[in-house]
């Protein structure tokens, strides 16, 4: 028939696809220990082996189906095919012209080259375990403690039309599982391709009806970057429920292969970025999921935990209602503050914001709160376009805010930028981690002591701290500046935050209900309920059990700069960039050593100072500087702090100041120029880069 006879031309095309990919892995040697027979074969006729395998009854069933559907869709008619009998040359000629790129990801996303390849039991790739699409319910495990693995397989990307745009750049996904966060590899911007990575999440503890409803989701988040220290472009951050795809791969006895929509970043979430072609299987299954009337339970259990998480969230919401009425009550002019009792993430989920702060363990990445801010400051600032105002017509806020997409934590560590408010939830969680007790504070901060509410770039977002003393300490988190207020003392002159409104961390939310809101004739006695209206303790916990999976705090990765190489690397393109610049004036260049290698504690010491606040090391940078300078020279400098390696933003950075232009284009006699670079690596690969530019020369007439 044509069906059989299509299902005999797709079956050599199969197998010769997969006899090219099988002689590929074995000849660059990414299978362990390969049979021996195979290898034979190969020096042979592989393509022939498997051509064999290929017309096994299982495959040649899903030949057939693959074939049908082909024809359905007309991508292959029976006109096109013919009657080509067991000719292999009239096979190959028949799909001459037919979309054979679009056949073979047919083939691929349907698992028939896989289940080709495998079958032939060439081994397994090097450092993974079989993961074959049929999987069969396990009994319980010999061994005591078996380590349970979430193994996640993209195969493919799709439709990802619009990011064929930008040749010069790569994409790049993130997988996070809980606080294990997974990267793949780079992969050009074009409309589709394969990728084929597998990501493997470890589950602790071992899970049970209960730990299974409280598991969180996988999210994963792509992103299109020019070079690895590039600030990358967020395009998708996608949520994934595996716990009802795993009961349905258990319950089938195979791993289901299926494309996801990858959802755009809010406001554009309902524009899909893309697809990607995933599937989800779970190594060592429970034993209380071995049963059919088992596996229909914990069903009913997931489905149930989703309406009871729910019906909290509509309980808090109707909470919030009441307790907004009441607020709003105490004084008209509350409608103007900035009381924001919710927030969108990127995904458009309105969430409260007490459920957008978590703590994140540092780790030994980070080893004191002052190096959080500093490593939170160096992260880019991008401000996102204001999608509407308030929170909910009936909760709400008076004043529109520029802020309504709160990124989740590893999303911003993926992007390596966000919004002020992102940086401030990243440091409240950091914070929460080394012991204190932060708070997250929306108000104002501006130069003037008078604040305009007809202006909303005028608000701000800032960590604040209690102080032993009584006093509180408010962390800019966008600079890394600390600025104490003490009761009953007029702020100083530098401290730029104007106004409070509201305060809030993971368990705690207070509205300001003083008569004014200035910092400087503020109280931050909170416990008094005079001054500061609270959110009911019981409420915050009960709608942040309910979005356990949403808020699980991310691991910091600890920073894979080599960071002398990499100011060595940035030193010679800085200094090229030097010499190409004075030669197109006709000018010489000469560096001096020894001035530069005395610049570097100068390097040290501004690092102290951003990141510690202290002051150390000026005396003998001042001392070496006397002594290399020759009597009746001058000397002059720029420090300049960056967070990027790349030479050509750092070299515009040098040209912009007029100090750095005037060193570069510095004539005279025994002219000499100096450079030093001091490159401080944090943990997610972010980095502060102090330069020192600076020249000697005698003066001529």
């Amino acid at each position: 028939s044509p069906s059989r006879t299509l299902a005999r031309t797709l079956a050599r095309t199969v197998a010769t696809m997969a006899a090219h990919a099988a002689r590929d892995l074995v000849s660059e040697g990414a299978y362990d220990e390969p049979d021996k027979s195979l290898m034979d074969a190969h020096r042979h006729d592989l393509r022939q082996l498997v051509e064999d395998r290929a017309s096994k009854d299982e495959i040649r069933k899903q030949l057939l189906e693959c074939a049908q559907q082909l024809t359905e869709v007309g991508m292959l008619g029976h006109d096109t095919v013919g009657d080509v009998g067991d000719d292999s040359i009239a096979a190959s000629q028949a799909l001459k012209d037919a979309d054979r790129a679009r056949i073979l990801q047919l083939l691929r996303d349907r698992g028939i080259v896989d289940s080709v390849v495998q079958s032939l039991g060439i081994g397994r790739p090097k450092g993974e375990q079989d993961e074959s699409t049929i999987v069969h319910p396990r009994p319980p495990i010999a061994r005591s403690n078996p380590q349970q693995q979430l193994i996640v397989k993209i195969s493919s990307a799709s439709a990802m039309i619009e990011q064929e745009e930008y040749p010069d750049e790569y994409l790049q996904f993130y997988i996070v599982f809980g606080s294990q966060r997974k990267q793949s590899k780079r992969y050009p911007c074009t409309a589709s391709f394969l990728v084929n990575e597998t990501f493997r999440f470890e589950l602790q503890p071992i899970l049970d009806t209960p730990t299974l409803l409280e598991q969180p989701s996988i999210s994963i988040v792509c992103m299109r970057k020019k070079s690895r220290f590039d600030t990358p472009t967020l395009l998708s951050s996608t949520p994934i429920d595996w716990r009802p795809i795993i009961i349905t791969n258990i319950s089938d006895q195979h791993v289901s292969v299926k494309p996801y929509q990858l959802q755009g970043i809010s406001p554009n979430n309902q524009l899909p970025v893309g697809l990607l072609t995933i599937s989800i299987q779970l190594q060592y299954p429970p034993a209380h999921l071995s049963t059919a009337s088992e596996l229909s339970t914990a069903a009913a259990e997931i489905a149930a935990h989703r309406d009871r998480c729910l019906t909290a969230e509509r309980a808090f919401v109707q909470y919030t209602q009441r307790w907004w009425e009441q607020y709003v009550g105490i004084r008209p002019a509350h409608r103007h503050r900035l009381v924001k009792l919710f927030a969108s993430d990127e995904n458009g989920l309105r969430r409260p914001v007490c459920a957008a702060v978590s703590e994140i363990d540092p780790g030994r990445v980070l080893e004191s709160p002052r190096e959080a801010a500093r490593f939170v400051s160096l992260l880019p600032v991008r401000t996102t376009e204001s999608v509407s105002g308030g929170i909910a017509p009936s909760v709400g806020m008076g004043r529109v805010a520029n802020w309504e997409m709160w990124l989740r934590p590893h999303t911003l560590l993926a992007a390596r930028s966000g919004d002020i408010e992102d940086h401030a939830l990243l440091l409240a969680g950091l914070l929460l981690g080394f012991g204190l007790r932060p708070f997250v504070c929306l108000g104002t901060k501006l130069g003037a002591r008078v604040v305009d509410y007809d202006h909303p770039e005028d608000a701000y977002v800032w960590v604040m701290t209690f102080m032993s003393e009584g006093g509180v300490m408010f962390w800019d988190p966008c600079t890394g500046a600390q600025h104490i207020v003490e009761p009953g003392v007029q702020p100083h002159e530098d401290q730029p935050f104007v106004t409070v409104d509201c305060l809030f961390n993971d368990g705690e939310f207070y509205a300001n209900t003083q008569p004014t809101n200035d910092i400087a004739e503020l109280t931050f006695d909170i416990a008094d309920e005079t001054c500061w209206k609270a959110l009911s303790a019981d409420e915050i916990r009960n709608v942040r059990h309910a979005l356990v999976g949403a808020v699980t705090p991310p691991e910091l990765h600890c920073s894979t700069v080599e960071h002398i190489k990499a100011a060595e690397e940035l030193e010679a393109q800085l200094r090229a960039r030097l010499c190409e610049h004075r030669r197109h004036m006709g000018l010489n260049t000469t560096f001096d050593a020894r001035l530069s290698r005395a610049l570097a504690p100068a390097l040290t010491a501004y690092e102290l100072q951003s990141c510690h606040a202290v002051v150390a090391g000026n005396m003998e940078f001042k001392q070496a500087i006397q002594n290399l300078i020759p009597l009746g020279h001058t000397f002059s400098g720029l420090p300049l702090g960056v967070n990027t390696l790349d030479a050509g933003t750092v070299f515009q950075e040098l040209r912009a100041s007029p100090v750095g232009q005037a060193i570069l284009d510095t004539e005279g006699d025994q002219v000499f120029h100096a450079l030093r670079i001091k490159v401080c690596p944090y943990p997610e690969d972010v980095v502060a880069v102090w330069v020192m530019l600076a020249t000697r020369y005698l003066a001529v007439a």
